[in-house]
């Protein structure tokens, strides 16, 4: 691994993992981390190959956020999971979409196993009422968990 690679790996881990606990925290996050991690996934892609690169890149980044937003008019997401799910993706380049998204399924699918076991053992529903509103589990949590697996498996 290069040092360049240290670097943007480094970025990409520090600043998912602060969106994945201030999701956990206060169900939100925050757009600064959204905009940090899709300009550094944007000069990865220009990094790893120029123009083209960063084509790809903004592509995928594009394509995730009209999906994220088609997830949040369904309410399946929240809006800033769809904006995380989209900066997230601007690490990688438009082919690797579907691997990005298994991981995060998978991390969503043992999210979900683990949030239902958790609550059961404390003794609390699986989903609650908070101010008139039912509470969701932090999907923020899969999709940076996926997105660090996906980018731990490049190498």
């Amino acid at each position: 691994m290069s040092v360049v690679e240290v670097f943007f790996g480094g970025t990409l881990a520090l600043v998912c993992l602060a969106a994945m606990w201030s999701d956990l925290r206060s169900r939100t996050i925050p757009n600064s981390y959204c905009a940090a991690l899709l300009l550094a996934g944007l000069a990865l892609g220009y990094h790893e190959g120029a123009l083209g690169g960063l084509g790809w890149h903004a592509a995928h980044a594009g394509t995730a956020l009209l999906i994220g937003m088609a997830l949040f008019a369904l309410r399946w997401l929240g809006g800033g999971d769809g904006k995380f799910y989209a900066a997230c993706a601007a690490w990688f380049p438009l082919q690797q979409g579907l691997a990005l998204g298994s991981m995060i399924c998978l991390a969503g699918l043992l999210l979900a196993l683990s949030w239902i076991v958790w609550r059961k053992v404390q003794g609390k529903p699986t989903f609650t009422l908070r101010q008139g509103q039912p509470t969701y589990l932090p999907f923020g949590l899969a999709i940076g968990l996926g997105t660090l697996a996906t980018f731990a498996l490049r190498f």
